[in-house]
């Protein structure tokens, strides 16, 4: 997480004795963030990888299955990463922010992003939404600063195209879904989807598979970059944060994936270099991501 300093310098100034109770929670977290990252997420890459590394040859079911497994595994990845950190503080008694909600349950891009990296979000919002002027303005300059506010945290990634083409994207959901707000809600309440006491379940569930399909979707032309080698290949294109060539894989020839779409072709074990060359050895143990 992005930690703010008014919240962590003054921790490093206490004293953390051992205490039993603290400890094993913070073993606990960090625990399941391993499982999110190692069980869940590299996993699945082993799946989603093949599919985009052969989009001309995979079916239209692989190419979707690829597609939602990606966003489940940039999830587990980003979040089981958090999880380990927040639980390693809290082991030696620090207290870090919470930075993944369950974004995958909001109803709106509006309410993923006060679910999906916490602590960046709300870094954006107080160092450049708000000095901007936030929404207390008109709605055209209101809808310039979401906008402006989604293209740096694009290039707050990475300095390439694709990445302003993210962050216009998101920024443009979020001018839509705020400026026909009024309307959407009176919309639903003349469909009765809507009442004085809320919205009907079977709507908001709805609302919540649209809002995956919105995120899911805006997430492959990233993942195309990837394939070719960009910095997101290394970030999101690879949710472990290496390489693909780096990615461990039992040796042997193909092997069916048990999933539409792919068999997979694995290399021998190779020792790699930090350069990123390597030599065959087929004694070696696989190198952990």
């Amino acid at each position: 997480p992005i930690e703010r300093s008014y919240n962590l310098l003054p921790q490093f100034k206490g004293n953390h004795p051992f205490d039993y109770n603290r400890t094993t929670s913070g073993m606990r977290l960090f625990a399941w963030g391993l499982f999110k990252k190692v069980v869940i997420a590299d996993q699945l890459a082993l799946y989603v990888d093949p599919i985009y590394g052969s989009v001309g040859t995979a079916t239209g079911l692989a190419l979707l299955l690829a597609t939602f497994f990606f966003a489940f595994q940039i999830w587990c990845d980003f979040s089981g990463y958090s999880d380990m950190a927040i639980g390693a503080a809290r082991i030696l008694g620090f207290n870090l922010m919470k930075n993944f909600d369950r974004p995958y349950t909001a109803t709106s891009i509006v309410e993923f992003w006060r679910r999906w990296h916490i602590s960046l979000s709300t870094w954006f919002k107080d160092y450049v939404y708000i000095p901007l002027g936030g929404s207390r303005c008109g709605r055209l300059r209101h809808s310039m600063n979401l906008m402006t506010t989604f293209v740096v945290s694009g290039l707050w990634h990475g300095a390439a195209w694709h990445f302003v083409a993210w962050g216009l994207a998101h920024g443009l959901l979020q001018v839509v879904a705020v400026n026909t707000a009024n309307a959407r809600r009176k919309l639903r309440l003349w469909l009765r989807l809507e009442t004085a006491t809320g919205v009907s379940s079977g709507w908001r569930t709805l609302q919540m598979l649209g809002t995956f399909c919105l995120v899911a979707l805006d997430a492959v032309p990233g993942k195309f970059h990837g394939r070719r080698g960009g910095h997101l290949g290394q970030v999101s294109g690879n949710a472990a944060g290496a390489p693909h060539n780096l990615r461990p894989a039992p040796r042997g020839g193909a092997e069916n994936s048990g999933l539409p779409g792919v068999r997979l072709q694995h290399p021998d074990t190779k020792i790699w270099n930090l350069d990123g060359t390597g030599e065959h050895d087929k004694h070696s143990p696989a190198v952990p991501s």
